[in-house]
């Protein structure tokens, strides 16, 4: 079964949406600074100046986290649990799978693929298209 994600990037990034540097950078919820992975989620929003990126990658290149793996306050939005951090930066060091299927924190029935740039399947990940948008400001103007 063939799984579709999206990766929102700056317009800058578009040209090269799946390197991990931002999050390898940043830091985010399932990953500490210096460890690269790519976020990525089952819908698309559109915002300002950001291009969508549609991937798709097979099922088997996927691991799901348990329900009961996730740590407490996982959804906690700001800062990012610690907790969630370790577990994604496990994941990514031991290499146990391209992606990583995990609940979306914004969008109650979604989920989140976090890709592994340093996985050997991580070519197996095609980028099917690029998008470029319009942006309607009502959407973000009341």
């Amino acid at each position: 079964m063939t799984i579709k994600a999206w990766r929102l990037v700056k317009r800058k990034h578009a040209d090269n949406p799946l390197d991990g540097t931002g999050a390898r950078l940043m830091g985010g919820r399932w990953n500490s600074v210096g460890t690269s992975i790519v976020y990525t989620s089952s819908s698309g929003t559109l915002k300002l100046e950001f291009r969508l990126i549609e991937l798709e990658f097979d099922q088997s290149l996927v691991t799901t986290l348990p329900l009961n793996s996730y740590p407490a306050h996982w959804y906690q939005v700001s800062p990012p649990s610690p907790l969630t951090q370790k577990l994604g930066d496990r994941w990514a060091r031991q290499g146990t799978s391209a992606v990583l299927e995990v609940k979306s924190v914004h969008i109650p029935l979604g989920m989140t693929y976090l890709l592994n740039p340093g996985h050997r399947d991580f070519a197996q990940i095609a980028v099917v298209a690029r998008y470029r948008y319009s942006f309607d400001r009502r959407l973000i103007d009341p």
